[in-house]
């Protein structure tokens, strides 16, 4: 399966984000950020590419602190963090 991670540099942004979308019923988690992503506040909500529309629905003006979304690739024994648009 393909992941994303919505990436914040507040950690109580990053809680009370998972908090939103676990209430929509999205499939998510609070992940410590891949170093590879070089931002944030070391943890991130990570949740299934797929539902990529579903999460930026949730996405506001609250969260000033939000750095964007990524995709987590898994290539050779290595993570790559890439951009998502």
């Amino acid at each position: 399966m393909d992941y994303a991670i919505a990436v914040f540099t507040i950690r109580t942004q990053t809680i009370m984000f998972y908090k939103i979308l676990i209430s929509n019923g999205v499939r998510c988690e609070v992940i410590e950020t891949p170093k590879q992503a070089h931002l944030a506040c070391g943890i991130s909500v990570k949740f299934l590419e797929k539902d990529i529309l579903r999460v930026k629905k949730f996405m506001s003006g609250t969260f000033n602190s939000f750095c964007g979304y990524y995709k987590i690739l898994y290539l050779h024994n290595k993570v790559v963090v890439v951009p998502l648009k």
